[in-house]
């Protein structure tokens, strides 16, 4: 996405490699791949019967930033 990729043109290389070495997946999401994965599967008949939940899609870093 244009906002993802202004995201990332602003931080710098010490920023992007704290962030990068703070992500339990050690890379950055890419919106496309990652987000729209999630949202195919959401669309689809295969997640017809999930109600309710939210879909967390960060890499992990909610799970361990608690």
């Amino acid at each position: 996405s244009d906002a993802f990729e202004a995201w990332q043109e602003d931080l710098d290389e010490t920023a992007r490699t704290r962030y990068i070495a703070g992500a339990p997946r050690g890379r950055l999401g890419d919106p496309e791949h990652d987000i729209g994965a999630v949202v195919a599967f959401r669309a689809s008949r295969d997640a017809g019967f999930i109600t309710g939940r939210t879909i967390f899609v960060d890499g992990g870093r909610s799970f361990y930033d608690r």
